[in-house]
């Protein structure tokens, strides 16, 4: 049987939220590239591919947060409504 706590479960949505939006907001400090004379070109690419992978861990953090927000309450919402047939039965 496998149990979950709502209340772990938002810890754990709310940790991954709070995370995701901080990440978001020192990327919006985007620095420009830095002056590396011939491999400036270089080092803007790879900090481009850097600041875009961690857009992406960002949206997946948030994405991330909001399910397991659903499932926190679709299990609330089934626990409940099992709880309920139950004392049903008395």
């Amino acid at each position: 049987m496998m149990r979950a706590d709502p209340q772990v479960l938002g810890m754990v949505a709310d940790g991954l939220r709070r995370t995701g939006q901080s990440l978001d907001e020192v990327g919006a400090d985007r620095p420009a590239a830095p002056s590396a004379g011939e491999d400036t070109e270089l080092i803007a690419t790879v900090l481009a591919h850097l600041f875009d992978g961690a857009g992406n861990l960002v949206t997946g953090m948030l994405e991330a947060a909001d399910r397991v927000d659903l499932a926190r309450t679709r299990y609330t919402v089934q626990d409940q409504s099992g709880a309920d047939s139950l004392q049903e039965l008395f």
